[in-house]
């Protein structure tokens, strides 16, 4: 005679299901895995962003450095009469700055940045002037600053 509710058949020796404690631990170490794997490709994402910058910084340093070895010599750049070396437009979060040294004999010194080209003195433009290049960017992946050094003599 058959009874309602209980099982036909009576379960044998290591016929047993899984406890509600191993399918716990199963899925707690299941859900720890997923965390470790979802941390891991955040941190390469990361990483792809700051890479991307840099080789975006880099790019620009080396295309501005180009362009200011193809230009010609001007004497005293960097004054407000004389004007100064034109640079590539950069693109959007990052921004091209140009620092002009005079060599004066002895040693590269800054340009004063004043109106007229010092005749004599520190200041003088003695045909050779050192121009940096430094590439920076506001991406919230910020890189190190890219620096490039042109050095320029008079023809």
């Amino acid at each position: 005679m058959k009874r309602w509710g209980k099982a036909s058949r009576s379960r044998g020796r290591g016929e047993d299901g899984d406890t509600l404690i191993e399918i716990l631990v199963a899925v707690v170490l299941l859900g720890v895995a997923f965390v470790i794997l979802l941390e891991g490709l955040a941190t390469a994402i990361v990483a792809s962003g700051y890479q991307q910058n840099e080789t975006v910084a880099d790019s620009l340093a080396r295309g501005a450095a180009e362009m200011l070895s193809s230009q010609k010599y001007i004497q005293c750049a960097g004054t407000q009469s004389n004007g100064t070396y034109s640079v590539p437009s950069e693109p959007a979060m990052f921004s091209i700055n140009v620092s002009i040294t005079y060599w004066d004999g002895t040693t590269f010194v800054p340009s004063t940045n004043s109106t007229q080209c010092p005749p004599s003195g520190a200041q003088a433009d003695m045909g050779s002037q050192q121009l940096t290049l430094t590439v920076t960017t506001s991406s919230i992946h910020a890189a190190q600053p890219e620096v490039l050094q042109v050095v320029k003599t008079a023809a």
